[in-house]
């Protein structure tokens, strides 16, 4: 309509009046939706009572007969209209469907000639209350057009899920903090206000409903389950399921999908890390342990989670795994990885980790490839594995930190990493946590031992946080991720899936 009182020249509610009700009926006709009208007067009862407001009002047949009002709509004209005859022809629509409490909504279109009414103040005309709920991570357009079209229904409070309960629902912690989550939507023009949920599990924004007492409680179509249903019944809310109808020329979206589409895993080193490197395995031989993990958290860089084998490798494929033989395309990345006449060739477990599923047991013996892959992709070990894994996010390797400066390279220290990194594998597919705690703590031992920058000081006294486990070690050199191994909750920490 904006478009249309500049290109129109509309000077006249008789000309704002057509505009919109040629535009409504657009809407309805392309939508199917047969039973709904466009009224130019309000039905009270037997008499109607429209007076001077409002100029049009969108109305449902009732199945019993005769038409239900939905929403009234008041249009003004504001270049001929003083800001005070605005003002006061709002509160005198807000007014109005207090008293008429059939209606669910108003909307006050006005002149483009004004900008000093906005959207806000056209939404403070209602004083009815909505509340959505959901975890909001990885914001996106789908979120946006949602709260958009709940805002419709009156002032929309926003319940987001804690970094807590999303942990407890999904065994993994949110992409974003719930203090950035809230900032963002609170930055949504369509909210009155989000805010944390003090529940727990799916309806863990019953505390909200109850406090704030919204009329309506919105959900997507395939949001809805009997569960709401019963609890918008509980606290005499009216349950409200809207269809997913994005912003025009804009694609659909939804979290899911768009959680489905990155698929480009990540891997977890547990144990024999370094040993990859033929300069350390020629000393004596030993596996390095990996773990393939799901795609359900955005770890930082600079951590030891293979962050840039990760980048370079969606430079080649995109977000999801190539087809064809894994190893031959863990091949085709370490040589992406490292071209001819690089100064530095990084290890092989990085690459291979992010290919191979589940957990692999990879044999070097002085050489940059593992010359024997040993590898399960069991339901049940790869499933308690997921269960006893815990990672809390400590720091990120130090700018200019150089880990190769200072170097013992014995053999005694390097079998102790080999022996680690059998210890894990054997601990793993007996689902031994103390086997496996043991694994870990030595391989940092290790690592002390042989190239001592790489368990600096600090990151000794971070460790030692978790000594009633049965075992810690760092994700990458210097710090990263601390990765513990426990059958016990460890506070703060995310939880992995691993990928089978």
């Amino acid at each position: 309509m904006q478009a249309d009182q500049k290109e129109l020249k509309i000077l006249s509610e008789a000309d704002l009046q057509s505009c919109a009700y040629h535009h409504l009926s657009n809407f309805f006709a392309k939508k199917k939706f047969s039973r709904w009208y466009i009224l130019n007067q309000l039905p009270m009862g037997k008499k109607h009572q429209t007076k001077k407001i409002p100029d049009l009002v969108i109305a449902r047949m009732k199945e019993s007969g005769g038409v239900k009002p939905i929403f009234l709509i008041e249009l003004k004209e504001t270049e001929r209209y003083k800001e005070s005859a605005v003002v006061q022809d709002i509160k005198k629509l807000s007014k109005l469907i207090q008293k008429y409490k059939k209606c669910e909504g108003c909307f006050f279109v006005y002149s483009v000639y004004d900008d000093k009414l906005n959207s806000e103040e056209i939404l403070e005309m209602s004083n009815k209350k909505v509340l959505v709920s959901g975890c909001y991570d990885l914001l996106h357009s789908g979120h946006i057009a949602f709260f958009k079209d709940a805002a419709r229904y009156g002032d929309l409070y926003v319940s987001v899920g804690s970094d807590e309960n999303i942990r407890l629902l999904k065994d993994h912690g949110p992409h974003f903090s719930q203090q950035e989550r809230i900032y963002m939507i609170n930055a949504v023009k369509y909210v009155k206000k989000a805010f944390v949920a003090n529940g727990s599990g799916i309806l863990d924004y019953e505390p909200e409903m109850a406090r704030i007492k919204p009329d309506y409680f919105v959900v997507n179509h395939d949001g809805f389950d009997e569960g709401k249903q019963k609890l918008c019944d509980k606290y005499d809310v009216e349950l409200l399921v809207l269809e997913r109808i994005p912003e025009d020329g804009l694609p659909p979206r939804s979290s899911s999908e768009i959680k489905r589409k990155l698929r480009f895993p990540s891997r977890i080193c547990l144990a024999g890390g370094w040993l990859d490197q033929p300069w350390i395995s020629k000393i004596h031989p030993g596996p390095v342990v990996v773990v393939a993990i799901q795609p359900t958290v955005d770890f930082e860089d600079r951590c030891g989670m293979a962050s840039s084998s990760r980048k370079v490798a969606k430079k080649i494929w995109g977000d999801q795994l190539p087809k064809g033989n894994l190893e031959e395309n863990a091949r085709i990345l370490f040589g992406a990885e490292n071209p001819p006449g690089s100064s530095y060739v990084s290890g092989s477990q990085d690459q291979l980790g992010l290919f191979m599923p589940g957990v692999n047991q990879l044999c070097y013996d002085g050489h940059f490839w593992p010359h024997q892959i040993n590898s399960t992709v069991d339901k049940e070990t790869c499933d308690w594995l997921s269960k006893v894994l815990h990672m809390v996010y400590f720091q990120k390797r130090p700018d200019g930190y150089n880990p190769l400066l200072e170097q013992n390279i014995t053999k005694d220290g390097v079998k102790k990493l080999a022996d680690s990194g059998e210890l894990c594998w054997q601990s793993i597919l007996k689902r031994d946590v103390k086997g496996l705690g043991r694994a870990l703590t030595t391989t940092l031992e290790a690592w002390s031992e042989i190239l001592p920058l790489t368990v600096p000081d600090y990151c000794w006294e971070e460790i030692k946080k978790y000594d009633d486990h049965p075992g810690a070690v760092f994700s990458g050199s210097g710090g990263g991720y601390v990765v513990i191994a426990s059958e016990e909750p460890v506070e703060g920490a995310l939880k992995v899936k691993v990928r089978y």
